[in-house]
């Protein structure tokens, strides 16, 4: 089964390369690492990938809980309809189940104890998109001002404002994985380029596993291969690992998240030029981490209540939503979110301590007591040396000329992909994917890249 990726038109390739492309080192194995060794190595180019990890994947990484498979990374195809990912997914022989969870949540208020009924929880879902849109159509100015002008138009209730508002701090930091007061008119969304269909979208049946092992079965992925300097010389390049291990080839495409370009743990020789470098420290890189707690018994459908999504009125931290994944794994699982400005409710406090509150929080939302769940896990993306965050967001002073520059070839044969190298789709999978379409088109001079399940080697 193959699939085709293409990169539309209006998608310039900046840079040139030096040299001929006999040979290439892929150091990351996330999403846009195999996408780039999986078309490489289709097209009969000696390709490796150097992963830090014991683990292909990056930020996708499904786990079993139970018998269940979760993501603790990425979960959703966001806007599937037209979105090459989709395409991608289903020639690679993955189903994908919408997963829906707004339609069907009811909000609630961890201040009043509240809990917001579906129906009225939509009202208050479709006057947020509004405030934000109203926002957005404003003065470039810091987003948290523009919507707080919007919202404090409405003629609502106090305390249904302040869930209006919560609800807005809900989208924007969803979609940046940074802090509302961050975010700036002119630089939201980080993206230029929108698919249609739902904003939530697919889940990939069986995770997102299922998809970046499809593209890496087959490719030669050296695993725990931390990679330390770049070196380029007159006829090609060489990379070193923590291990002491060398690589030589004509080529590198570099597919680490910014977080790793931010902490500058990769010595690049000769050094980065000024602009990329001031694009690395400008551009913001987010925190969303997830808490996955399965019990012995779906407790909250016995009251017909399948997501919960925080709106307290009075700003306090929360996480974000309560998500029951019942619906598409089977299993009585919740899942809770928290980025941006509520990551610490999350990040801050042991395993055991942050499930007890998830589990306090559920307990009061529902009304009744429940038993514990049986069993936890958490991501902590933030603490992870090889991601150090989450996706890429434009804080204030970034611009999309920043994404873009940190897309350009570096010293002629050093070449960079990933969702943050780019400005179409950035903090997407897809967008990291389309990304590392543009670098396989740059290396082989072809208008587009196939990418195939590859006959399985060491992965």
């Amino acid at each position: 089964m193959v699939g085709y990726v293409h990169v539309g038109a209006g998608a310039p390739l900046l840079g040139t390369l030096t040299g001929e492309v006999d040979s290439v080192i892929v150091v990351g194995a996330g999403a846009a690492g195999v996408t780039v060794a999986n078309a490489l190595t289709g097209a009969k180019v000696p390709t490796v990938v150097l992963e830090a990890r014991d683990r292909v994947g990056g930020r996708i990484h499904t786990v079993d809980l139970g018998s269940a498979p979760v993501d603790l990374g990425a979960s959703w195809i966001h806007n599937p309809r037209d979105n090459p990912l989709s395409d991608l997914a289903r020639s690679l022989g993955i189903s994908q189940v919408p997963f829906e969870a707004f339609d069907e949540a009811c909000g609630w208020d961890p201040a009043s104890g509240d809990r917001v009924p579906s129906a009225e929880f939509r009202d208050l879902y479709a006057t947020a998109e509004q405030v934000l849109a109203q926002a957005l159509e404003g003065p470039d100015v810091r987003l948290q001002t523009g919507i707080e002008k919007a919202a404090a138009e409405l003629d609502f209730p106090e305390r249904s404002r302040a869930r209006v508002l919560a609800l807005a701090r809900v989208f924007t930091e969803a979609d940046s994985s940074g802090w509302l007061e961050e975010l700036t008119v002119p630089g939201f969304p980080a993206n230029t380029l929108e698919f249609d269909g739902s904003p939530m979208g697919d889940v990939p049946v069986g995770g997102y596993r299922e998809l970046v092992g499809a593209l890496a079965a087959g490719l030669d992925v050296q695993l725990g291969c931390a990679v330390t300097w770049i070196e380029v010389g007159a006829d090609g390049v060489r990379v070193g690992c923590e291990d002491g291990s060398e690589f030589a080839a004509s080529h590198a495409v570099v597919t680490v998240p910014l977080g790793v370009l931010k902490g500058r743990s990769i010595d690049f020789r000769p050094a980065l030029d000024s602009s990329r470098s001031h694009a690395i420290d400008r551009l913001g890189f987010g925190r969303f981490d997830k808490l996955v707690m399965r019990y012995d018994h779906s407790y909250w459908q016995d009251i017909d209540v399948s997501h919960l999504v925080c709106t307290p009125s009075d700003g306090s931290p929360a996480p974000q939503g309560l998500l029951s994944q019942d619906g598409i794994l089977g299993q009585p699982i919740i899942m809770a979110f928290a980025f941006g400005s509520t990551h610490a409710w999350l990040a801050d406090s042991e395993l055991e301590e942050v499930t007890a509150a998830a589990h306090d929080l559920l307990c009061r939302a529902l009304g009744k007591e429940l038993p514990p769940p049986v069993e936890s896990l958490r991501s902590e993306w933030w603490r992870d040396p090889w991601t150090r965050g989450a996706y890429t967001y434009l804080k204030e002073g970034a611009t999309y000329d920043d994404l873009e520059t940190l897309g350009r070839p570096h010293a002629g044969r050093v070449l960079f992909a990933g969702e943050a190298t780019g400005a179409a789709r950035t903090g997407f999978v897809d967008g990291a994917i389309l990304t590392a379409v543009r670098e396989v088109k740059r290396l082989t001079g072809r208008d587009s890249a196939l990418l195939e399940r590859l006959p399985r080697s060491n992965v």
